[in-house]
């Protein structure tokens, strides 16, 4: 509690305490560019069709 009091009372040090919407805006930032960032950065694997080395077809005759 000392070290804020400090800092507050410091006329150097200046505090600034964000309104809701701008901590809004900014946690919306973020989350877009992490998503973009997962998108097309590290590119998620694609579903891809089921490996079918071992399926033999069978006839019907």
């Amino acid at each position: 509690m000392e070290i804020h009091q400090a800092l507050t009372r410091s006329s150097s040090i200046q505090n600034v305490f964000p309104r809701h919407e701008q901590v809004v805006s900014l946690r919306l930032r973020v989350t877009l560019a992490l998503l973009v960032f997962q998108v097309f950065v590290l590119q998620p694997p694609t579903l891809a069709p089921p490996n079918l080395q071992g399926y033999q077809k069978t006839s019907s005759t």
